[in-house]
């Protein structure tokens, strides 16, 4: 009986004071508000630079994997280049090679 005319007093005072109690949880709720906005504010910081970060590094990644390939295809073209170039001096010995026997006074093979 005494807890529960202890708990009538609780509910009296606080319906006496329930406009003040209600002020209260609106200031704190406000309050909470706030952080959760800064909260948020820092969660969009972290992932905009993580976002940041992994745009960076494929970025980078991207771009050494360009110049790899500008960099293998030029040796490429060099090595080929200089492949043509020995065939083509050797496609002009092979050609001028009859040619110049067959002119050769000394050459024992030469065309009759």
């Amino acid at each position: 009986m005494a807890l529960f005319v202890l708990w009538l007093f609780c509910v009296i005072e606080l319906l006496q004071r329930k406009q003040e109690f209600l002020q209260k949880i609106v200031e704190n709720a406000s309050h909470l508000s706030s952080i959760d906005q800064q909260a948020d504010i820092y969660k969009t910081g972290i992932w905009l630079t993580i976002m940041l970060l992994f745009g960076l590094g494929l970025v980078i990644v991207l771009g050494f994997w360009f110049l790899n390939i500008v960099v293998l295809t030029y040796l490429h073209l060099k090595r080929c280049q200089q492949q043509w170039d020995v065939n083509q001096i050797e496609a002009e010995k092979a050609l001028l090679a009859p040619h110049e026997q067959s002119h050769d006074p000394n050459n024992k093979n030469r065309l009759k």
